[in-house]
Formats: C-alpha cells, sequence, structure tokens
C-alpha cells in the first residue's frame, strides 16, 4: 500500500514538473535580462517568478521524479496515475459553448488559495463532458452545470489523470483524464 502511495505521490509531482518547466520556459521568453540597463542607467533585476516562489512541490522533489520515471520502460510501467486535488475560491470564470475544434481550451476556472496564491484550470468542450459538479450543503447534494459556478464559489477540484495518456505538445488531453470532480461547498 505504501509503495502505491509513494508511486501515486511520484507521478504527480511529475506531471507538476512538467507544467512548471513549462511556464518557466514561456516565462523566461517574456522577462528581460538582467544586464538589460534603462535609459537612467539602472540595473533592472528580475524577480523570482511567483510561481517558484510558492510552489507547493519542492522543485528537488520533481526533479527527482523526473529522474525516476524517465528510466521505466514502456513494456514495463503499466499504471501510472496521477490523482490532485485543488481547492479555494473561484475569482475568475469564463465558459464557453464554443466547439472550437473540442480539444481547445474555451473555458476556465482561477481559484485563489487559502494563503492568497491562485492557479487557472482550463477546460475544453471535452473535459467539460468529464466533469461531475455537485453542490454539497449539510446532507443534501446536488448535480451542477458548469454554467452554474459563479465567482466566489468556494470549491475542490479533483483530478485523475492517465499519464500514460498526458501528451504536453497538444492541447488535447481530455483522453488521459479518468475522472474530474468539483464539488461546490460553503
Amino acid at each position: 500500500m505504501l509503495n502505491k502511495t509513494l508511486f501515486a505521490v511520484f507521478i504527480f509531482l511529475l506531471v507538476v514538473f512538467f507544467l512548471e518547466v513549462g511556464y518557466l520556459t514561456v516565462y523566461q521568453k517574456n522577462t528581460l535580462n538582467p544586464e538589460k540597463v534603462t535609459s537612467t542607467q539602472t540595473v533592472i533585476t528580475p524577480q523570482m517568478p511567483q510561481t517558484l516562489q510558492t510552489q507547493a512541490i519542492r522543485q528537488s522533489t520533481l526533479e527527482g521524479l523526473v529522474i525516476g520515471l524517465g528510466v521505466l520502460k514502456k513494456g514495463v510501467l503499466k499504471n501510472a496515475l496521477l490523482d490532485y486535488e485543488v481547492q479555494g475560491k473561484i475569482i475568475n470564470i469564463t465558459y464557453s459553448e464554443e466547439d472550437n475544434n473540442n480539444s481547445t481550451p474555451s473555458s476556465h476556472i482561477e481559484l485563489e488559495g487559502d494563503a492568497g496564491d491562485v492557479n487557472t484550470f482550463f477546460f475544453s468542450q471535452k473535459d467539460l463532458q468529464l466533469l461531475k459538479i455537485v453542490e454539497k450543503n449539510q446532507n443534501e447534494e446536488k448535480i451542477l452545470n458548469f454554467s452554474q459556478l459563479k465567482q466566489g464559489d468556494n470549491v475542490k477540484i479533483h483530478i485523475v489523470a492517465d499519464m500514460l495518456k498526458i501528451d504536453f505538445t497538444t492541447t488535447d488531453n481530455a483522453d488521459s483524464f479518468e475522472n474530474i470532480d468539483i464539488e461546490k461547498y460553503d
């Protein structure tokens, strides 16, 4: 049981690592060069990206996951599920019924956590079809649609993805999701 738990944590950290590397690659292209000097000869010192300052998983753990998973072979690794839950208050939400080839993200939820950190989660129409959204009040459970969520709602998003199916070279990863649940709560 402990091995399965450690393996699940390992897989989760690996996915987060790849997401962070992708973000940092894009972010690095848009930051100023630290040697660049303005017209008043003031040296611009780049700030550490907020993602690294408040990163939930240590960078060394993510790097270890990449190394550990990187040696596993296709014929040996049979299952690699990433199971994680995020929670916070919706500070921004968009919902679009546009098809966009069914795989391009057209809707999103921006969540603010307890410490003020913010993460954004994007959903394609395929993803929205997989979503199960419930509102829990005391002993009641009510089924909701994505369009019924609004700014100020407190939600938990639980995602289970098959890492053997995820392909970060495309925006269509809906087939990799085993489960996407959103729980609205008070």
